[in-house]
Formats: structure tokens, sequence, C-alpha cells
């Protein structure tokens, strides 16, 4: 479970990454910004933290993870704290 928290983790950490101002990707969030409403685009790509919500479910299937349900929460949440905790201890840019 440690190692599919991570992961996720890292998946929504680098999504948001690639997809911010200056970066491959950007084109892509502007496109998708423009045309899903707020409560889709945030989870979706808009912002890390939500991302762990949608994100964790596609891992969870797609990383093979024994089905309980009381596990996914449980990995959303994970998720989302891992995600914060890198995005609290980024530096910010100048």
């Amino acid at each position: 479970m440690i190692e599919f928290i991570l992961i996720t983790a890292l998946w929504c950490i680098g999504l948001t990454i690639i997809t911010s101002h200056g970066f491959i990707f950007e084109k892509v969030k502007d496109i998708l910004e423009n045309f899903l409403p707020t409560f889709l685009f945030k989870p979706i790509i808009g912002c890390a933290i939500c991302m762990a919500s949608v994100h964790s479910i596609g891992m969870y299937f797609l990383m093979g993870m024994p089905f309980a349900w009381y596990l996914l929460p449980v990995a959303m949440v994970s998720v989302s704290g891992v995600v914060a905790i890198f995005f609290y201890f980024l530096p910010e840019e100048e």
C-alpha cells in the first residue's frame, strides 16, 4: 500500500509539474481549463492535491491492488497528504 501511495503521489506531482507554466504540456492544461467546468478541471489536472482523488481510483485498478472498498478512501487521503507535504516544502518561485 505504501508503494501505491508514493507512486500515485509522484504521478500527481509529475503531472502538475509538466502542465505548469513554461513546461511541455502547458497548452493541454490551458485547453482543458477553458473546456471543463471547475469541478471537473481541478481533480483531473488543475490542482495537485485535488488530483489525488480521481487519479487514485485509476491507479488503484491499474496497479492491480486487491479490491477492498475501505482501502480506496484511505489511499486517496494518504496520496493527498503526501502531495500536500511535497508542495509545502517546495521553495517558492522568485
